[in-house]
């Protein structure tokens, strides 16, 4: 995946708060620039207005410590002449000690971070490429530890009907690796996928077998030091499978047809098609 400026003008295909890799929380914004898709990183913070008059009453009423919380927070668009001023931390939990040592009304303070990246920036959201898959796993294994099962196969199918599948070669860790690393190659084509049941099964089971092995390309002891890079739990590593939309079509269906009015409307969930 590759990074890049934070001057490109295409639009978002999706964005997450990533909290894992660095000490300061970034908005991570994913786009296709020429037909490659990127990931951005821009700060991210937390917001809140207070009218300017109820502010500076409540100033006064801070402890010493309030005082300095509230210089923490970095004081944004607010011109003297305007009613209004904007306090933006780098921490959710700063903006809430913040409300709770002013003890004064704030204002949209519960926009998340990345709803206000949009508002301010007045960024445009893409077209995702969509594509539907299915896994099929180890049936040896119960269905309540199905993140255990070890993944058997996969099928991938693009809003164009062009199908690609694979299946697993043997029952070892690197052959399902090497299994998975050819589904997430091709996911990369793509920027959200779509599953039957996605939440209760196909989404929890791919994330989890791929962090597993993922974990496991510094262990390994079957791939040369030299060669690591090259090993497929190398390439799971590098995944984070938040920088795809998931839908689960299972949950689509039923909240479009079978909750009307009509019974003549409703329809079962069995899967027909």
């Amino acid at each position: 995946m590759t990074t890049v400026a934070s001057t490109t003008p295409a639009p978002i295909l999706n964005a997450f708060v990533d909290n894992t890799d660095t000490s300061t929380p970034t908005i991570a914004l994913i786009r296709r620039v020429d037909g490659v898709r990127t990931v951005e990183r821009v700060e991210c913070t937390w917001d809140a207005l207070w009218k300017r008059a109820e502010l500076r009453d409540a100033q006064g009423r801070l402890t010493p410590a309030g005082k300095a919380l509230l210089r923490s927070g970095a004081q944004i668009d607010a011109p003297y002449t305007s009613p209004w001023v904007r306090g933006r931390w780098a921490r959710e939990v700063g903006r809430k000690h913040m409300d709770n040592a002013l003890r004064a009304a704030s204002h949209e303070a519960d926009v998340d971070p990345i709803r206000r990246w949009f508002i301010d920036t007045g960024a445009r959201v893409a077209q995702p490429r969509r594509a539907y898959f299915d896994l099929e796993t180890d049936s040896r294994v119960p269905f309540n530890r199905k993140t255990e099962a070890r993944i058997l196969a996969w099928s991938i199918v693009s809003e164009s009907g062009r199908s690609r599948s694979a299946v697993l070669e043997e029952d070892t860790d690197r052959a399902e690796a090497e299994l998975l690393t050819g589904f997430w190659h091709l996911a990369h084509q793509f920027d959200q996928l779509l599953a039957w049941n996605g939440e209760g099964f196909d989404f929890p089971v791919i994330r989890a077998r791929t962090a597993r092995l993922a974990a496991m390309h510094v262990v390994d002891p079957s791939v040369d030091p030299a060669d690591a890079v090259e090993s497929p739990y190398a390439y799971l590593a590098g995944v984070d499978p938040r920088e795809w939309l998931w839908l689960d079509h299972l949950l689509t269906f039923e909240r479009l047809n079978t909750r009307s009015e009509s019974g003549d409307e409703k329809t079962s969930l069995k899967l027909n098609h």
